[in-house]
């Protein structure tokens, strides 16, 4: 009979590469089915690059919550309250670069719920970035007027 260790390790260990390609993938349908799409097409190669950036953006964003628990305040504040330790231009570059990261967030958000739309439902690639944009607009009011209900 086999020990508890042993079936726990042989149940955990087949689930470990579904769980690596949804956490690339970041659980949004449409980047998971790129994901899977693009792992088809180019077999491992892109699995150290898709890695590097997986391990970056893990980097920023525990840097980001250790800055938050620690402080109590967004990088807004932080740099807000510590004027006088960066310049203006600094607290400006920061500025553009955080929204500029924000954009391009949504903007991949979108591109890939459009792709994965059209790969699962076979909609031309412009109608289903249409679609896309438009549940992306019209999806969060919509949570809230429910919430509230």
């Amino acid at each position: 009979m086999e020990s508890l260790a042993s079936r726990t390790v042989a149940h955990l260990f087949p689930s470990l590469g579904p769980a690596l390609v949804i956490s690339m993938g970041y659980i949004d349908l449409g980047k998971w089915l790129a994901a899977v799409d693009g792992g088809a097409r180019f077999g491992n190669d892109l699995v150290l690059l898709v890695l590097f950036f997986n391990l970056t953006a893990i980097l920023c964003q525990y840097l980001a919550s250790c800055v938050g628990i620690v402080s109590g305040k967004n990088l807004a504040q932080v740099l807000h309250s510590n004027f006088m330790e960066y310049s203006r231009t600094a607290c400006m570059i920061l500025g553009v670069q955080s929204q500029l990261s924000i954009i391009t967030s949504d903007l991949t958000m979108n591109l890939g719920m459009a792709y994965g739309f059209n790969l699962l439902f076979g909609v031309d690639l412009v109608a289903s970035i249409c679609f896309a944009a438009a549940t992306s607009v019209l999806f969060p009011p919509l949570v809230d007027l429910l919430v509230n209900f």
